[in-house]
């Protein structure tokens, strides 16, 4: 008796406050575990959707800097005698210098062009890319500027040597006689080509055999096979090559309630464009407003399913993403092929190219960037499209943004005050259209083989 008197009995309250105090001890470590858990969830989602806005910045910019650097690496080669002025060319390589070769050291575009912002990436990872990313976009930004100025003096200077020199300016005036003709063939009336032909080896004849020529033989052989040329060309079907055109073209829709109204724009200027349209949006209403793009004359490509970037996607999902935008595109339009394709961001490599020219495709970049999508004002946007085209050019824009919408009148009158003519980009590129071939504008090409 008195042992069992000895053991002191625990209150059942006592026990249950024990019990209590342990389950909120547990309960507090599992919510702060939690917590920490969602903290670190939550911090590499926005690493990871920072790293993915910067990538796609990065490349609208760098398809941009390509552009501007294939352009002014091929006026660098001109012969300085048709430049006439050392000093544009030799700026021009100063400018081009840090952006060839090894001379971007640790900007590396074209390095950066091949990474992408990986869910399984970690958060100082994905900080490290986007940073890259952003500083590269805006040393790109920059180098734009630069090397189009440059551009723009040497083609300055290239015009004025061919106007002052008269045998230069007859030597031009061969060259594209000479092309006119051979483009010529079969689409117009053979004594056209005939006369054109004759001119040009009569002027051939001068060059070739009189070193010192002088001005006034040159205007006698220039004027006819002038007037030759010109015979030939007005008897072509519309081409570009010999017609100054700029090609308008907008991405990422049909949005519901901004496309008809950009229609509508188009439609008051009198200008055609190309709509480059998301899969995923071509139902319900917007079959009609698909077919209503292309009964009014617009060209209609695809921009793949989503706006997502197509080379990190294995080969068999990229063929069902095309066949898939095709497929929709196809059935809203009545039937027309695709034929364009432009990869979101301008971001490709040789996979999505592949991909493309099994679908008979041309790829569709540009050398011009209208800054729409930085939300820019319509005056804003229409200064940048309207002092960037030149002839040749593709214009790349947004059919969901009402300051592009805003700016339409002003960059068709603005184009066709500078003697650019809007056309789709079937009309610009004509039967130079190759599947699997990018384009960035008129004869500016990446990825012919």
């Amino acid at each position: 008796m008195t042992a069992h008197m000895g053991r002191r009995r625990v209150h059942p309250v006592v026990v249950a406050v024990i019990a209590l105090f342990v389950a909120a001890l547990v309960f507090a470590g599992v919510t702060i575990a939690r917590g920490v858990g969602n903290a670190r969830r939550d911090a590499h989602e926005r690493a990871l959707e920072a790293c993915e806005s910067a990538r796609r910045s990065f490349s609208t910019t760098y398809t941009t800097y390509s552009a501007a650097l294939s352009t002014a690496e091929e006026l660098a080669r001109t012969p300085q005698d048709e430049v006439g002025s050392q000093v544009a060319l030799d700026d021009l390589n100063r400018t081009l210098a840090p952006m060839t070769g090894d001379g971007d050291g640790a900007l590396a575009p074209d390095a950066l062009a091949g990474r992408s912002c990986n869910a399984s990436m970690d958060v100082d990872g994905l900080d490290a890319l986007a940073s890259d990313l952003a500083r590269a976009d805006s040393t790109m930004v920059n180098r734009i500027a630069d090397v189009q100025y440059q551009i723009d003096t040497v083609r300055d200077s290239i015009e004025n040597q061919r106007r002052t020199n008269a045998r230069a300016a007859l030597r031009a005036l061969v060259d594209d006689a000479a092309f006119a003709h051979e483009h010529s063939a079969g689409r117009v009336d053979e004594g056209l080509r005939a006369t054109l032909d004759a001119r040009i080896a009569d002027a051939r004849s001068a060059l070739d055999g009189a070193p010192d020529i002088d001005d006034e033989t040159c205007r006698s052989l220039g004027d006819p096979l002038r007037a030759a040329m010109d015979d030939v060309v007005a008897a072509m079907p519309f081409d570009c090559h010999f017609h100054d055109c700029v090609a308008l073209t907008f991405d990422d829709g049909p949005n519901e309630r901004l496309t008809p109204q950009l229609l509508d724009a188009l439609e008051a200027a009198g200008a055609p464009g190309t709509f480059f349209v998301q899969g995923q949006f071509v139902s319900g209403g917007n079959i009609a407003i698909v077919r209503r793009m292309a009964d009014e004359g617009h060209d209609v490509g695809s921009i793949s399913w989503r706006h997502t970037q197509l080379h990190t996607m294995d080969a068999d999902t990229l063929a069902t993403w095309f066949a898939d935008t095709d497929a929709v595109i196809e059935e809203a339009t009545g039937g027309r092929a695709v034929t364009l394709f432009r990869p979101p961001d301008g971001a490709w490599n040789d996979a999505v190219r592949a991909q493309a020219e099994t679908s008979g495709q041309s790829i569709v970049l540009w050398d011009v960037d209208s800054g729409d999508w930085r939300g820019d004002q319509a005056a804003d946007i229409a200064h940048t499209v309207v002092e960037g085209a030149r002839a040749g050019s593709i214009v790349a824009m947004h059919d969901g943004n009402q300051a592009t919408i805003d700016a339409i009148a002003d960059i068709v009158q603005g184009l066709r005050d500078k003697g650019l003519t809007p056309v789709t980009v079937s009309t610009l590129l004509g039967c130079q259209m190759r599947p699997g071939v990018a384009y960035y504008g008129l004869d500016e090409t990446a990825g012919d083989e």
